[in-house]
């Protein structure tokens, strides 16, 4: 088994997790099956982040936030689509001097920088520097599109699990969504972070 129960619980405590019983049970499935069978291309979330903290390397949202600004001025205005509950990766650009707005519809605390909102394909992007997105789930293809008509620059990582396209079709795997939302214009890149045991942030990048 790659974590034990008590990593997981220690983890939650210094976090602040919100992991129910049922949601430990399956990071331990998750991890046991990695373990004993290897790679099938997806590893929850939250597995990832517990082995990140365990072998003491930065955190995916640590990570991509670095990464961000090494390809962002200081001071940017940055709008993050999909941040999540907490804001996590928000909260690190602002301390890197970063202005940002942050939208989520499952945000916890709503605040003038940070907002309950869907992102669509008619959201207003004209006031900020950069969009961007880990994991923005199924906003990540209205992010690229709404970026490449307005000609916004933007960095955004897709969900390994492939999510509906905007066509309503479903690609077989995280593989053929990448490349999927890749090419949606020919001169997006993309680089393939390394983060643990093998696994990867999909950076997708145009206009930076």
């Amino acid at each position: 088994m790659l974590v034990a129960q008590k990593d997981i619980y220690r983890y939650i405590e210094l976090f602040g997790g919100e992991l129910d019983a049922d949601e430990v049970e399956k990071i331990l499935r998750v991890s046991n099956d990695e373990e004993q069978n290897g790679s099938k291309g997806i590893m929850a979330d939250e597995l990832v982040d517990i082995l990140l903290w365990i072998e003491c390397k930065p955190s995916r949202a640590e990570m991509f936030a670095n990464y961000i600004c090494s390809k962002v001025k200081p001071g940017s205005k940055i709008l993050e689509v999909g941040c999540g509950p907490k804001a996590k990766m928000a909260r690190k650009l602002m301390k890197r001097g970063m202005q940002v707005t942050a939208i989520d519809p499952l945000l916890k605390e709503p605040s003038d920088n940070f907002r309950r909102e869907y992102f669509t394909l008619d959201y207003d992007v004209a006031f900020y520097d950069v969009v961007v997105g880990l994991e923005p789930c199924e906003a990540i293809e209205p992010l690229i599109r709404v970026c490449i008509r307005e000609k916004k620059p933007f960095i955004a990582a897709p969900c390994g699990q492939p999510h509906q396209r905007l066509s309503g079709e479903l690609d077989d795997d995280g593989l053929a969504w990448w490349n999927y939302l890749k090419n949606l214009h020919p001169k997006i890149e993309l680089k393939y972070l390394s983060i643990v045991g093998g696994y990867v942030i999909p950076a997708m990048s145009l206009y930076v």
